[in-house]
Order: structure tokens, then C-alpha cells, then sequence
């Protein structure tokens, strides 16, 4: 009878004894998927905080840390899924914890679903408003959707919340660029600079907004910079590309691009802007390879299809530049300038494209320049009006539609066999282009042949 009614006593001491031991497993391992995490060793870490939790032994707060952390882990190992199920658990457990609302909003932005990031940071900021990493974040997606004013109500209270914030004083300077305000977009990438002097992309950033302001030598000169201080910066060599281009230094802007490529031969930019280059000089079979370079990258991308039509029809290779333009408006049937160059193709191969063109114009809807251009072509217009409408607008935009009124003008003439009066227009046509039109290149191509 003793031993019977000893049975419980040791069965209820074993009990006792089990959850202590259950208990000190569980913080173990959340303890040692912690110091995996110091160690950055996010695959790792993710077992041992599952086995954590499993253990039951973890309170509340314990469990909502290691749902979290592990949350972290799995978006590191790009399980985006098993990421934002974790944030929603933790979630639950804490509903007022605002950093796990930005963490998952982070998540839901990198699996393209902004809609939810934009949710999730709304109520992370009404938790918390004075949040700086939720206003980044918010003001950064509003920005890479154009919305540059909301962009900037986050962004401002982001600095007057932390003032010294790099984070939020960057991403400000992108706004301001992105509604064309370079000269604040410098004045804050001068504020990052003199708290960071060695932060290459802020002199990356300020010489994309000096050569926006047309400061060619300043923004080379930043990017320059910024090269020295990260060597194998390939946006920023793509960038001094371009700015050397538009100073009219090729050979140092082809020297740029061919950096660029070999540090980053998958990203179709470089190919592009070389094209550009090489059709400047008329070196075209050299900007087709490039333009072919850029559409093996990037297959459906119109531009790629539009920059090798104008390379080729400066060549005299009309039928390719005919097909390029075929494909590219299939692409995107409301581009006007293709158009009107696909139009040009089929009058120097002799062909009547009086249906193609109507049906082409009838996709788009333009009342501003270059619909004068269109109306010349179709005879509603006459040169004298064209010209004269040309002037009109904005008087910053003056150049290139003096330069295209001229350009077309002069093919116009080239069809009607009136050379005189072609050699006239392009020359005209030149002396007003900026080197960036498709024009420019068009009437250096056709000043070439007389």
C-alpha cells in the first residue's frame, strides 16, 4: 500500500521537473540563434529559433522576438512567404509593436506587393509617428511611384524627427531631384557629404543633379569622386559617360561605357549610351552591335529597337530601319517620334505607306509639339508654318523643336530630290540640335552624305 501510494508523489515530481528542463532548451536555442544572428549567420539561426518556439517553453514576449528575428532570417534567405507569415504571428502576439509592421513592410516590398508595404508602414507611423525608418520607407516607395510631394511630407519629418538621419536626408535629395529641384536635392547631398565625406553615393547622387543643372565639369568632377572612392562603382562610370558625352569628350565617354561593361556586362544602360556615341561619331555598325547587345538584355524594350532603327537609317539601311520600327511600335503604339521615323524609312524605300500612317497617327493623341511636324508631313501644314510653330512654347524647348522642325523639313526636301534646299535645313537643323536628339544624330548622318 505504501508503494502505491508513493506512485504519484515520484510521477508529480517528474512533472515538476520537466518544464524547468523544456524551459532552459527553449532559451538555449533562442539564445544561440540570437548569437548566430550577431555572427550573421541567418541560416543558422533560422532552426534554431523553429526549435525555440516548438519547445512551448518561450513567454509572449520571447515568442514574438523569435518570430520576428526569424522573420529577418527567412527574408535574408529570400523566403519571403515563411517571412511575412512569421511578421503576421508576431504580429498577433504584439499588435502594437510598429517595428514589426515596417519589417513586414519591407517584405511585402521586395515581393512587389507595395499596396500591403504602404498598409503596414501607414500603421507602423500611426503607432508610432515619429518612426524615421517607417517615414523613409513610406516617403521612398511614394517617391518611386512620382509621387514626389507625399515623398517629401514623409522625408521632411523624417529629418525633423533625427536631423543627423543619412537615410532620410538621401532619400530627400532624391525627391527634390525627382521634381527637378536640384538645387535643394545639392543642398541636402552637401549636408550627407560633410557628415559622411567618404559615402560614395552621395557624390554619385549630387553629380546625376549638377549635370541635370547642366554643371557638366561639376558633375564630372563628382563622379570622379566617387569612383576613388569605390573603384568599382559601374553607374558611376556610366554616368561620367554620359557626361563626357554631352561635353563632346567621346573618346573619354567610350572609355567610361567600356568600364561600365566589363564591371557590370548585364546591365543594358552602358550598352545604350555607348550606342549613342557611336552613333554620334557614325561609327554605326559599332552602335548596331551595342544596340544588339541591349536588346539581348532586354528583349520587349522599345527604345533599344527605336536607337537601332536611327543608327540604321543614318547607315542608309532603310528595310532594317523599318523593321526595328515595326517591332517597336508593336511594343508601344503610341510613340510618336517612331512614327514619323518609320514614316521617313518607307519614303526612301519608295513605298506608300499612306494607310501604315494614318493608322499609326490615329493611335495617338497630341496636341502639343510634335503634332505640327505630323500636320507638315500629311500636308496640312507648310514649311513656313512649321517653322513658325517651332517657337512657340516653352522657351527651354525652343532647341530641340527648332532642330526637329528643320531635320524633318530637310528629308522633306531630300524625297522631293530639292538638294539645295535639304543642305539648307540641315544645316539649320545642326546648329540648333542638342547632341541627345535622335535628330542630331540624323542630320550629322545626312551632312555626312552631301
Amino acid at each position: 500500500m505504501r508503494s502505491i501510494s508513493r506512485a504519484p508523489a515520484v510521477l508529480g515530481l517528474a512533472v515538476l521537473l520537466a518544464a524547468p528542463v523544456a524551459r532552459a532548451d527553449g532559451e538555449g536555442d533562442l539564445a544561440a540563434a540570437q548569437a548566430a544572428d550577431q555572427r550573421h549567420d541567418s541560416a543558422a539561426a533560422i532552426p534554431l529559433y523553429t526549435s525555440a518556439l516548438a519547445s512551448g517553453a518561450l513567454s509572449p514576449d520571447e515568442q514574438s522576438t523569435a518570430l520576428h528575428a526569424r522573420a529577418l532570417d527567412e527574408r535574408d534567405q529570400h523566403h519571403l512567404d515563411r517571412a511575412i507569415a512569421d511578421d503576421t504571428e508576431a504580429i498577433k502576439l504584439k499588435p502594437d509593436d510598429e517595428q514589426a509592421f515596417v519589417d513586414r513592410a519591407t517584405t511585402y516590398a521586395y515581393s512587389g506587393n507595395i499596396d500591403a508595404a504602404i498598409a503596414d508602414l501607414n500603421t507602423a507611423i500611426d503607432l508610432k509617428p515619429t518612426d524615421v525608418t517607417a517615414l523613409i520607407d513610406r516617403g521612398a516607395i511614394y517617391a518611386a511611384q512620382h509621387d514626389y510631394e507625399r515623398s517629401l511630407t514623409d522625408l521632411n519629418a523624417a529629418v525633423k524627427a533625427k536631423p543627423d538621419n543619412l537615410g532620410a536626408i538621401l532619400n530627400r535629395a532624391a525627391a527634390y531631384h525627382g521634381l527637378g529641384d536640384n538645387d535643394k536635392a545639392i543642398a541636402d547631398l552637401d549636408t550627407v557629404i560633410r557628415l559622411r565625406p567618404n559615402l560614395a553615393g552621395a557624390y554619385y547622387d549630387r553629380g546625376n543633379a549638377w549635370r541635370d543643372k547642366s554643371n557638366i565639369q561639376r558633375a564630372i568632377a563628382d563622379y570622379g569622386t566617387a569612383i576613388k572612392l569605390k573603384p568599382d562603382y559601374a553607374d558611376a562610370y556610366n554616368n561620367r559617360g554620359t557626361a563626357y558625352q554631352l561635353a563632346g569628350q567621346y573618346p573619354k565617354a567610350l572609355a567610361d561605357f567600356a568600364v561600365a561593361i566589363h564591371l557590370a556586362p548585364n546591365d543594358p544602360s552602358a550598352y545604350y549610351n555607348r550606342a549613342k556615341v557611336y552613333r554620334d561619331l557614325g561609327q554605326y555598325d559599332d552602335a548596331v552591335a551595342d544596340y544588339d547587345s541591349l536588346l539581348y538584355l532586354t528583349p520587349n524594350f522599345p527604345g533599344g529597337y527605336n536607337g537601332r532603327a536611327y543608327a540604321n537609317f543614318a547607315a542608309g539601311r532603310y528595310a532594317a530601319t523599318a523593321n526595328d520600327l515595326k517591332r517597336s511600335l508593336g511594343l508601344d503604339g503610341k510613340q510618336v517620334y517612331p512614327i514619323l521615323w518609320l514614316h521617313l524609312a518607307r519614303l526612301r524605300l519608295h513605298q506608300n505607306d499612306s494607310d501604315e500612317f494614318a493608322a499609326n497617327l490615329g493611335k495617338i493623341e497630341t496636341r502639343v509639339w510634335p503634332q505640327p511636324i505630323t500636320a507638315f508631313l500629311t500636308h496640312k501644314l507648310s514649311g513656313a508654318e512649321l517653322l513658325m510653330a517651332a517657337q512657340l512654347g516653352d522657351a527651354k524647348a525652343a532647341p530641340d523643336r527648332v532642330c526637329d522642325a528643320n531635320f524633318f523639313l530637310g528629308e522633306d526636301a531630300v524625297t522631293a530630290g530639292q538638294a539645295k534646299n535639304a543642305q539648307r535645313y540641315f544645316l539649320a537643323a545642326r546648329k540648333a540640335c542638342p547632341v541627345s536628339s535622335p535628330s542630331y544624330a540624323g542630320t550629322i548622318a545626312e551632312l555626312r552624305r552631301r
